[in-house]
Parts: structure tokens; sequence; C-alpha cells
């Protein structure tokens, strides 16, 4: 095979389906938008500039939950940030104590 030659694989198996019992939580959308405007584009965590902007126009942070609501967190402003995706993920994935302490130490009072 030559170098850059794209090589076709017929790979197939059967498709296996499994159902899941999930729960969800229904979000305050007002809070949701509070939160993302108060960061005013720039990531709580990281504090870098939102890597794009959606379909409005608008920076395209996340909402996350400093306190989880599976772990008994609120749906208020006070317990919610914006964050880019690369840090949302991470939150989720490592949920590191000195990322949860600078989110908790974060002073709204300059926003």
């Amino acid at each position: 095979m030559k170098k850059n030659e794209m090589v076709e694989l017929n790979i197939s198996r059967a498709v296996k389906y499994h159902s899941l019992l999930t729960k969800s939580y229904t979000r305050n959308s007002h809070i949701r938008e509070y939160t993302k405007k108060r960061a005013k584009g720039i990531c709580q965590l990281c504090e870098k500039e939102a890597p794009f902007y959606d379909l409005n126009g608008q920076p395209f942070l996340e909402v996350y939950h400093i306190k989880r609501l599976v772990d008994g967190g609120s749906d208020s402003v006070g317990n919610t940030v914006a964050l880019c995706p690369n840090c949302h993920r991470k939150m989720h994935i490592l949920n590191l104590l000195e990322d949860v302490e600078k989110l908790l130490s974060i002073d709204y009072s300059q926003y």
C-alpha cells in the first residue's frame, strides 16, 4: 500500500440495544441565562474568552453547578458558574479541590 492511500474496511457487527433508567433535573432557564451574562463571555475557571459564539451571537459558555444537583446542590445563582466546554468537562471528570475552591471564592460584587 502506498503512503496516504485510503483503505476501506468493511467491518460490521450487530448493534446491541439496552434500556436505561435515568434521573434528570429541571433547571431554571433564568438562572442559566443570568449566570452566562454575569460571566461576560469569560470562563470563570480558566478566565479565557468563550471559544466561539452560538447561533444567537452569544459567547458559548456552559452553566456548571459548583455543588452538583445530584449531590444536593441548588439550582441558584450562588451555586452556578459559566465555564468553557473544556473546563466544564474537566470539572465533571476531575472535580479538583483547587478548582472547586476557586469557583467558590469568586467575588460576585465585581459583576
